[in-house]
């Protein structure tokens, strides 16, 4: 039977000498379930991003106290966005140049009990499968992340600077320049909130829930989020309890925002530069990205 209590206990004192790994207790808390959650074999992988030195180092030293855990893990560069639909970009040679890029390597740390997974981490080929198959995520979910945080924000500044860029200057721009990450030039206040959306209705999931998910207690996510919140009150449950006091407190915060989106769209153009029917391209598809993330009525 698996013990997930010295795991946890592992967790927690590798994390504990790493806090600017993270940057709130929420997103730590989260981290450390999906990691147990993954050596138990409950979840089909696990990966974190690890830009940051304190990240790498965080992970690096994990690897050391996991070295006798049965299960696969690596550190390394590679694609890790399964691109769920198509851009909507007209011109063929800018939107292949753009999706083409969404395969960029990223510097992660990963672990899996499953070899077929653990083989796609090595081969690179881990963006070919959904995050379904690989994470565990609601495909729901994967598919409305991939569409709010990387293709909208692509595809707004395609819509944008059409008129004042030639085609090979976008493709130049995708292929040099531009690096896949969550949110991209619409605003960042907007991708904020909607981040603090899903982690105030559902503080104990490793992802960002679907505004789907969001609205029924008995969602995809709902069911992940309570089945994590269960485990977080067996291993810890002073920290759980602090995790759920926070979502409650964020609650106001949140309505205070989403009331604001308007205001918010409207100060983010302005410091864009732009003007005339560019700047109004701009709070268009601030306004679409509004309604995907589930801020407006």
């Amino acid at each position: 039977m698996f013990d997930a209590e010295p795991l946890y206990v592992l967790l927690k004192r590798v994390f504990s000498k790493y806090p600017e790994a993270h940057v709130d207790q929420q997103s730590q808390l989260a981290e450390k379930l999906q990691l147990i959650r993954a050596l138990s074999g409950e979840k089909p992988s696990f990966f974190a991003m690890t830009h940051q030195p304190a990240r790498r180092e965080m992970y690096d030293d994990l690897a050391k106290e996991i070295s006798d855990q049965n299960c696969f893990y690596g550190a390394g560069e590679l694609p890790v966005y399964f691109v769920g639909r198509e851009l909507k970009i007209d011109d063929p040679r800018v939107k292949k140049a753009f999706t083409d890029r969404m395969c960029f390597p990223q510097p992660i740390f990963w672990l899996t009990c499953v070899e077929s997974i653990a083989h796609s981490y090595k081969s690179g080929q881990l963006h070919s499968q959904s995050e379904e198959l690989t994470l565990g995520y609601p495909r729901c979910c994967s598919d409305w992340h991939f569409d709010c945080y990387l293709a909208r924000g692509v595809e707004a500044f395609c819509a944008v600077f059409q008129r004042s860029a030639t085609p090979d200057d976008l493709v130049r721009y995708a292929r040099s320049e531009w690096v896949p990450n969550s949110g991209f030039f619409l605003p960042d206040e907007l991708y904020l909130t909607g981040l603090l959306a899903g982690e105030q209705r559902f503080p104990f999931l490793g992802h960002l829930a679907c505004p789907d998910c969001r609205l029924r207690e008995d969602s995809p996510s709902a069911v992940l989020n309570e089945t994590y919140r269960r485990f977080a009150h067996e291993v810890d449950p002073a920290e759980a309890e602090q995790v759920a006091k926070w979502a409650d407190e964020l609650k106001t915060g949140l309505e205070s925002r989403m009331n604001s989106i308007p205001r918010l769209i409207r100060e983010a153009s302005s410091e864009t530069g732009l003007s005339g029917v560019d700047r109004e391209t701009y709070e268009r598809h601030s306004r679409y990205l509004s309604k995907a993330l589930g801020l407006k009525k």
